[in-house]
């Protein structure tokens, strides 16, 4: 997704394409990934949250499912997880065997 790196600039504008609505779905994935690596992760569950609701997007849904486990919720992490279905990728399957 996003490095170290490119996550200050991240933080800094994707709050502004948000709110212009421009591609909110990529903006708000990016946001959230670079909050989770900041160890925001309150930030980062709202962010996950509103682009797998706006999309139903698997990395959206992993990265919620990930805030969760953070945050010690283990059981809304796995049910979370095991929304995904026939379009998991292989990654997918690892996430949910390793929690």
């Amino acid at each position: 997704l996003s490095s170290g790196a490119d996550c200050g600039k991240i933080l800094e504008v994707a709050p502004d394409v948000i709110a212009s609505e421009l591609e909110p779905q990529d903006a708000e994935l990016k946001l959230a990934h670079c909050q989770y690596q900041g160890l925001d992760f309150a930030s980062a569950r709202k962010n996950y949250r509103a682009a797998y609701d706006r999309t139903g997007n698997t990395d959206a849904l992993k990265g919620l499912a990930l805030t969760e486990l953070r945050d010690g919720r283990t059981a809304v992490a796995l049910d979370l997880l095991s929304q995904l279905d026939s379009s998991a990728t292989q990654d997918d399957w690892q996430v949910l065997n390793a929690i």
